[in-house]
């Protein structure tokens, strides 16, 4: 029993190195493409094109090119699958490519407002702002 205790912990740090060399070592990495289907036809659509993503309960509505698609995922499981430094999480139901943002104002109680080359305005929360403040050097 002893020894089962002391097993358990090792073991699971074990999986973990195994884990981290494995992502080192090329194993997966953010998303390249994804798979929407297109009228009637399933097509990759390179996450370059993504404009926007917004949340809509247990779907994604991906914004790309003026065309919408649904994907059947949670907004924050493909947002972490997303690379940041193209795609942002900007608030609980958006990430915007940066790529498409065309200028940021700011607004009330610390929030602001990204509006992309579009004309699609978006809240850009403080919570998530925080997160990559340093990295932006944003004032």
């Amino acid at each position: 029993m002893r020894r089962q205790r002391e097993r358990g912990p090792a073991e699971r740090v074990t999986q973990q190195l195994e884990a981290l060399l494995a992502r080192a070592a090329g194993g997966p990495g953010y998303l390249q493409r994804i798979l929407v289907e297109r009228n009637g036809r399933e097509q990759l659509l390179a996450v370059e094109e993504i404009d926007r993503l917004e949340a809509a309960r247990n779907y994604v509505r991906l914004h790309a090119a003026g065309e919408t698609f649904l994907l059947r995922h949670s907004i924050g499981a493909l947002a972490e699958r997303l690379d940041p430094a193209r795609l942002l999480r900007i608030s609980r139901s958006d990430v915007g490519r940066l790529d498409a943002v065309g200028e940021v104002q700011t607004w009330f109680h610390g929030d602001q407002k990204l509006i992309l080359k579009d004309g699609t305005e978006l809240m850009w929360s403080r919570r998530y702002r925080g997160k990559v403040r340093p990295a932006f050097l944003l004032a």
